[in-house]
């Protein structure tokens, strides 16, 4: 018999079709490899990404899956992301890192990543009665006075990628309560500096951020950096047309040369690497 902490091992050398058969062979096999099968699972078409839903186990969906990335999904951006979103969040809480680059999320889909205290759905028609503070998400009544705390559906969550997401200031500001966010890649979208600021306010351990080509940051956003980002070991502002005198700030940000932190080496959204999962950001 193998120790159980060798099965782990061995059965992460195996496809997905191999891990199938091997949760047919006996309860305790079954076990392991359900862990290693759900953990990562790789969704290439609509069917897989329907079964994975709704024909998989909702046990080992909950328990489970880790990385979830549709970046090999071909036409991802036609799904509905209220579908996609709504179901992560209700069927795989255990998440800590996902991938949904290139998906049709708006301001008002990223609203089904959260709820009231009380479990109530946070709505499209909610979005200009949520506050950020020190003590997080609130949703004000109508007489603008503070209702109920709102609570992030996936508490895991350390790695997020939205980059060519349609997120703007509002769904941007949302993001700000995820307090166990790592890493928040945002390129390509149209999120402004008071969300680079309400996000390093709110992500205190924030280490990596890709802002690049978000049209609406100005020279403001490098001053938070500055100021705010004593975490940050990687960022990128590539292509943001707004930020004009970067020069002009001071030349150092966590003992990294602006001219490494302008760079193009910022790969937070290599194709590969996200699609198995990793976001690795690295300067020169």
């Amino acid at each position: 018999m193998l120790p159980p902490d060798v099965i782990p091992t061995i059965l992460s050398y195996c496809d997905q079709s191999t891990l199938a058969a091997v949760c047919r062979v006996n309860r305790n096999w079954s076990k392991h490899a359900l862990a290693v099968l759900y953990a990562a699972p790789t969704i290439t078409t609509i069917d897989q990404l329907d079964a994975f839903f709704f024909t998989g186990s909702q046990q080992a969906l909950a328990r489970c899956v880790q990385v979830f990335t549709l970046l090999r999904l071909a036409h991802r951006w036609q799904l509905n992301g209220h579908f996609v979103l709504g179901n992560i969040a209700q069927r795989c809480p255990g998440i800590t890192t996902l991938n949904l680059e290139g998906c049709r999320i708006t301001d008002n889909v990223l609203a089904e990543l959260w709820t009231t205290a009380s479990g109530c759905a946070l709505t499209p028609e909610d979005l200009p009665r949520v506050i950020h503070g020190p003590q997080g998400l609130h949703l004000l009544n109508e007489n603008g006075e503070r209702y109920t705390e709102l609570v992030c559906r996936l508490p895991r969550l350390r790695q997020l990628s939205l980059a060519y997401c349609s997120i703007t200031a509002a769904g941007g500001h949302l993001l700000a309560s995820i307090k166990t966010l790592r890493r928040l890649v945002a390129h390509t979208t149209n999120i402004d500096d008071q969300t680079v600021k309400a996000v390093l306010q709110g992500c205190l351990d924030l280490e990596y951020l890709d802002v690049s080509n978000c049209e609406q940051l100005t020279d403001q956003s490098i001053g938070l950096i500055n100021t705010l980002g004593s975490n940050l070991r990687g960022v990128s502002f590539a292509g943001c047309y707004g930020i004009l005198q970067a020069s002009s700030h001071p030349a150092v940000v966590n003992g990294l040369d602006w001219e490494d932190v302008l760079s193009d080496d910022f790969s937070g959204s290599d194709m590969e690497d996200a699609a198995a999962g990793v976001f690795e950001i690295s300067l020169s």
